[in-house]
């Protein structure tokens, strides 16, 4: 008889399928309950984007300065120094605080309508990855005005 072949085998499986039939049928007493989540990503991500304006370090250099966008721009992608470049325009006409929707700032990058899109948050993420920008909460930054 070969090892592993049907008659072998025959008693263990036997046993093996009434102990997952039986352990099956009888819930555990303190099993916790199961949570599922019934809301897509898109609701739980922030329509709008809200942005505190820091002064920076007076003794950096203003986001306009060209030793900014030579330095900065091969290391973060077009789109974030793109978004870079917005959020320093928007700071001049709001010095302290402003908010903007997510929808907006997708269509004022280029990176389509849907504002809650990858693309748009991804971008946002590596501003606050290269610390150019400082998440507060999901849907806050701290952006400095020189760097």
């Amino acid at each position: 008889m070969r090892i592993g072949s049907h008659a072998e085998r025959g008693p263990r499986l036997a046993r093996h399928r009434a102990h997952r039939a039986s352990s099956q049928e009888t819930p555990r007493p303190n099993a916790a309950p199961t949570l599922t989540l019934t809301s897509p990503r898109h609701d739980v991500t922030p329509r709008t984007l809200t942005v505190l304006v820091a002064p920076g370090d007076p003794a950096g250099y203003p986001i306009t300065h060209p030793y900014i966008e030579n330095l900065y721009l091969p290391i973060i992608g077009p789109s974030t120094y793109v978004l870079l470049r917005l959020l320093d325009r928007l700071a001049d006409h709001h010095p302290d605080t402003f908010t903007i929707a997510l929808d907006d700032l997708a269509h004022r990058l280029g990176l389509g309508n849907n504002g809650t899109a990858n693309r748009t948050t991804h971008t946002i993420d590596r501003l606050c990855a290269y610390r150019l920008a400082v998440r507060t909460q999901p849907e806050t930054i701290v952006f400095p005005r020189h760097l």
